[in-house]
């Protein structure tokens, strides 16, 4: 069913990223609940952001690679497949950081960081938290830095080696 959003905004750049975080936020929720329907919301956030990648739009391709990560993790069920995902998250963050997409490429890090911590890789997550901090500040956004130093710290200090400015 398509939103008034979608109805009213269609053809605007805020549409892609409307259903990037739409995407997010379902996969997220898919997470936490198990719920098919929100798995189908991030499937069908997916289906839309590769149909604009495909039709050529290079704006989108940082945010469809964080969604097939997020997509991932929904199923991590080996050390293995933890490590596709963890490149998954790497293929977003990449690309972000080439289109000069800096809060994409923070976000990208983030998640990559919280999914990380979720399946006890605690060396992995300090490294992306941290990035996503360093990519945050970088980008201005110091409220969502400190967010990130209040609620992760315990991990982000955890294998920091002294080399942190905070």
């Amino acid at each position: 069913k398509t939103s008034d959003f979608d109805k009213y905004a269609r053809g605007h750049a805020t549409v892609y990223r409307h259903t990037m975080f739409r995407g997010l936020v379902a996969l997220e929720m898919a997470r936490r609940t198990n719920s098919k329907a929100h798995r189908r919301r991030g499937d069908n956030a997916i289906k839309k952001l590769r149909k604009w990648v495909t039709a050529g739009n290079v704006n989108c391709l940082s945010m469809l690679h964080l969604l097939e990560a997020e997509n991932a993790t929904l199923q991590p069920e080996s050390k293995a497949r933890q490590e596709d995902i963890r490149k998954k998250f790497d293929l977003a963050i990449s690309t972000a950081g080439r289109n000069g997409v800096q809060h994409d490429k923070a976000l990208a890090c983030e998640r990559a960081g919280i999914f990380l911590i979720l399946v006890g890789d605690d060396f992995w997550a300090s490294h992306y938290l941290r990035s996503a901090v360093r990519d945050y500040e970088h980008w201005g956004a110091m409220g969502k830095v400190q967010h990130l130093k209040e609620n992760f710290s315990h991990v982000i200090d955890k294998n920091a080696g002294g080399n942190e400015s905070w």
